[in-house]
């Protein structure tokens, strides 16, 4: 019986398929510089921006969250978040928000960088995902999508 309850929290914490959230905006108002004030303002400040593909990233944060260890060293799952905006047929805007996720041990993390030793992470653990959610969700109520 105890040894069920001790897997228990392990199993909740592994990480599955990432699933991005996608809306469409029947107009175009979202130019890239609208999409970043909707992000900056919900507490996600933009680090960089890529107008030719449409792209924009977040800055990078430690979210505490502890995975596993790297080299005997705890680690703690680092992300960021990767927003694409297109135009989508026959008017209107597709936006896809999803997240760059690393483990990372005793590293620097700046908003552009993370420095030290990290692992990627393919997938989010449950409660990051649910946070991925609250974010399009809030982006997407924020440049008027319903």
């Amino acid at each position: 019986m105890k040894r069920a309850l001790v897997l228990i929290p392990l199993l909740l914490a592994c990480a599955q398929q990432q699933q991005p959230y996608r809306f469409a905006l029947p107009q175009p108002p979202a130019t890239l510089d609208v999409v970043s004030g909707a992000l900056a303002s919900l507490g996600q400040p933009v680090a960089a921006s890529n107008p030719a593909a449409g792209v924009l990233t977040t800055e990078w944060r430690d979210t505490g969250f502890g995975y596993g260890y790297i080299q005997s060293v705890p680690a703690t799952i680092v992300r960021r978040y990767l927003v694409t905006v297109a135009s989508a047929q026959p008017s209107g805007v597709s936006v896809l928000v999803r997240a760059e996720v690393q483990k990372c041990a005793g590293v620097t993390v700046t908003a552009t960088t993370v420095s030290g030793p990290c692992e990627q992470i393919d997938g989010l653990v449950p409660k990051h995902q649910e946070e991925l959610n609250a974010l399009g969700a809030q982006l997407q109520q924020s440049l008027g999508g319903k």
